[in-house]
């Protein structure tokens, strides 16, 4: 939401302003989840797609990078 994008920039500003990076690290928890399943194609699908928004909301709001991980295992 905005607000979140609005808190997430004041972040960025300030790390930048002492002369550092950010990095944002998303995170998916795989079949470590509440409910272990193998995923459906509209999962998956579903998944690509709210990593890449929050990869461009990161980037619109000041970050200097992105990295995206996944659970292994289960």
């Amino acid at each position: 939401a905005d607000d979140t994008e609005a808190g997430w920039r004041v972040v960025a500003e300030a790390v930048h302003s002492a002369g550092g990076a950010i990095v944002l690290l998303m995170c998916h928890r795989g079949r470590a989840d509440q409910t272990p399943h193998s995923l459906a194609l509209w999962e998956i699908d579903r998944t690509v797609e709210q990593f890449g928004r929050a990869a461009e909301r990161a980037r619109r709001v000041g970050f200097d990078g992105r990295v995206r991980v996944g659970a292994a295992g289960g």
